[in-house]
């Protein structure tokens, strides 16, 4: 069988939920020697490498998806046209890579993972982010759940909520973790005494400045205290500066995205691991960590 899957798959690094869960399911599925499967995504460059079994297409990308809705959706078509696949899976509600399925459906067999609802994340941006995302996203999202046939999602939550838009199949089949990458670490010394630990993307959906805030009260108890972050995002910048502002930069380390071996040494090691979210997470992986 030869199965394609579409969505925003981790290269360079910057890893999401959804490019987590890409990863490692591609890397189960291209392991089973009747599956030639091949991924689609977009990134830096154009071309086709291998990784392992997994062939991987990557078209470049050209700007901000906003302004190139309609052209990517028909690029990322004509890619799944040319493998000819036997069946197509996309990742996430949002555009381009549903909306593609969508216009592949009279020819192949599809399929799309729900790995979070788009109308409740745009519910905290501003500005021009909030306007395309509630002009362009939330629609094309409305449109793809409402016409894909067969859809996957994380959690109950979720699916009480996409059973509201559809009448597609939906099957319930939550996030897993690696449980033996944990295994056998131990607590690293390089880690304060009194610290908390945050992990995940950094945007406003994570809540972030809420535990910034609550810092300088905490503070006050526990004057030695430690806030690791964890991640990397669009309120990267801001959030520093928000340390600044509340004068605890010298108790916030931002570590960047961490991973594998070196993100359970933090579990490990840390008090706290804090999830500090203000809108609904599907099936938020650092949980299960």
């Amino acid at each position: 069988m030869k199965v394609v899957m579409i969505g925003s798959y981790p290269l360079e690094g910057l890893y999401s939920g959804t490019g987590v869960h890409i990863k490692e399911l591609s890397l189960c599925l291209s392991q089973i020697k009747d599956i030639d499967l091949h991924l689609v995504t977009f990134s830096k460059q154009s071309r086709q490498f291998k990784r392992g079994n997994l062939n991987i297409h990557t078209l470049k990308r050209w700007g901000r998806p906003s302004f190139w809705i309609p052209i990517e959706v028909l690029r990322l078509r004509r890619e799944i046209l040319r493998i000819n696949p036997d069946i197509v899976h996309a990742h996430a509600t949002a555009y381009p890579y549903s909306t593609a399925g969508v216009l592949v459906l009279n020819k192949y067999p599809t399929l799309m993972t729900v790995h979070g609802i788009v109308a409740e994340m745009v519910k905290t941006e501003r500005g021009l982010i909030f306007a395309l995302n509630t002009l362009i996203a939330k629609p094309l999202e409305r449109f793809a759940i409402a016409k894909i046939p067969n859809i996957i999602v994380l959690s109950p939550y979720v699916k009480d909520y996409v059973s509201n838009m559809t009448n597609s199949k939906i099957y319930l089949v939550p996030n897993g973790i690696d449980l033996k990458i944990g295994g056998n670490i131990k607590p690293n010394r390089l880690v304060k005494e009194h610290s908390i630990l945050f992990v995940g993307g950094l945007n406003r959906g994570k809540g972030i400045t809420t535990l910034l805030q609550a810092m300088p009260i905490i503070k006050r108890q526990m004057p030695n205290i430690t806030v690791y972050v964890a991640g990397l995002g669009p309120q990267e910048t801001e959030l520093k500066r928000m340390a600044q502002k509340l004068g605890v930069e010298d108790d916030v380390e931002f570590l960047g995205w961490i991973e594998g071996k070196e993100k359970y040494f933090y579990y490990r090691s840390v008090d706290v691991c804090v999830v500090p979210s203000i809108v609904e997470e599907a099936c938020a992986t650092v949980l299960l960590e």
